[in-house]
């Protein structure tokens, strides 16, 4: 059995320079036409994300380490685009003392 091929995806950081309060992910997925195909799963210094019936598989390890519970995920059907949002352990510091 062939390995499921890798999407395309671009990692942003927010601010853009500096230490980012957010790694926001974009994973382009052609041909996926529902989240309900997706798994994601995001810990502090990795993400994976696979398109079943093995059609993607991804597997990120962060710049940054970010805080799982403070992340959010949005599936664009009308794109086949995943937009992932991730705090990160200096977001959720900033976000504690009041600054975000």
């Amino acid at each position: 059995t062939q390995p499921a091929p890798k999407p395309d995806y671009i990692i942003v950081q927010e601010p853009l320079k500096g230490t980012p309060n957010y790694l926001i992910i974009e994973v382009k997925l052609p041909g996926i036409e529902s989240s309900s195909k997706l798994t994601l799963d995001v810990g502090e210094d990795r993400m994976t994300l696979h398109a079943h019936p093995a059609k993607y598989f991804l597997d990120v390890e962060m710049p940054y380490d970010v805080v799982p519970m403070k992340s959010g995920a949005q599936y664009d059907t009308e794109n086949q685009l995943l937009t992932v949002a991730l705090m990160t352990t200096s977001g959720e510091g900033k976000q504690a003392r009041g600054e975000l």
